[in-house]
């Protein structure tokens, strides 16, 4: 079976991913992901039900377009994850969000948004076995990886072109 993960992860996705996934029994999944992220939440959503539902299933991941921020959890949920640097750009990045309202407000998101940072890296760390540390280096610059490097810390398992370098 093949899954689209086009746009932004919000709770439409969610729906979407559970509806397609519903009666799910294949041997292989393949996701297809062009996204800019969205919202942190709605990627542990749609993560959890790929994984109750493709159960034992070899998963694969690729991208048709970018794979950026939220999205990059749901990237890496493919035993294999294919990258293709042609069609568009990798990036994890530390987690902000749009307003925080008085100061008080501030300093709990603050402490919200290190926590997240640290969620995100522990996640990339676990399974690309890369050093925590380095990863978040990465996040800190919020610039897209380079394909080679996204080999090289296990981002990826395949190159299929690295043309955008």
């Amino acid at each position: 079976m093949i899954l689209d993960i086009i746009g932004d992860i919000d709770e439409w996705q969610e729906l979407r991913v559970a509806q397609a996934l519903e009666n799910f029994n294949d041997e292989e999944l393949t996701i297809r992901i062009n996204s800019y992220g969205g919202y942190v939440d709605s990627a542990q959503n749609i993560c959890e039900t790929i994984i109750e539902k493709a159960g034992e299933s070899k998963i694969t991941t690729l991208n048709t377009g970018d794979c950026m921020s939220a999205a990059t959890l749901i990237y890496l949920l493919g035993e294999e994850r294919k990258w293709d640097a042609s069609k568009g750009d990798f990036l994890i990045h530390n987690p902000w969000c749009y307003n925080c309202g008085d100061a008080q407000a501030m300093y709990e998101c603050a402490d919200s948004l290190r926590d997240l940072e640290d969620y995100f890296a522990e996640v990339y760390a676990m399974t690309t076995e890369a050093d925590k540390q380095a990863i978040k280096d990465i996040m800190a610059t919020d610039m897209p990886m380079k394909a080679d490097d996204m080999l090289a810390m296990n981002f990826c398992t395949e190159l299929i072109n690295k043309s955008n370098e």
